[in-house]
């Protein structure tokens, strides 16, 4: 299912899910490897069916969701000091069923983001927010 390269430099990988992503994994006292983040995904990711994998990562970017938005939930609602260290943990885990899913359906991140900007230029055409081409949506007019 997923990519196993390591590779301890950086690399262009473009096109590649996760290919400008490394992450720094300490395996003992004296060894730490660099990893591309698609690859560490994909040696933690349970292997199962195709079907069942892609399940598992829609449901887990969802739970992840759900525990980003209590986080921040807990401050603004309850008043409570932000908690930094889990607002990081839950948008890392999130991360990771995100970055699970596009490998399971073959996206790039770079796809995800030139798709997610070309989107957001025409919606908003001055590159400004405005509450008007937010409800407006010209974007979907255009497709």
């Amino acid at each position: 299912m997923i990519p196993s390269q390591q590779s301890s430099q950086p690399e262009d990988f473009t096109g590649h899910p996760g290919a400008n992503s490394f992450v720094c994994i300490r395996l003992s006292d004296q060894t730490i490897e660099t990893l591309r983040y698609d690859a560490f995904v994909g040696l933690l990711f349970k292997q199962q069916s195709l079907n069942l994998m892609c399940l598992h990562a829609a449901l887990g970017v969802a739970g992840e969701a759900g525990e980003l938005a209590d986080c921040i939930k807990k401050e603004i609602i309850y008043g409570k000091p932000l908690d930094r260290a889990n607002l990081v943990e839950e948008l890392g885990d999130l991360r990771f069923y995100i970055q699970a899913t596009m490998m399971l359906y073959g996206i790039s991140e770079q796809e995800v983001l030139q798709t997610n900007a070309n989107k957001l230029s025409i919606r908003y055409k001055s590159l400004r927010y405005s509450d008007d081409a937010a409800i407006g949506r010209a974007d979907k007019s255009a497709t």
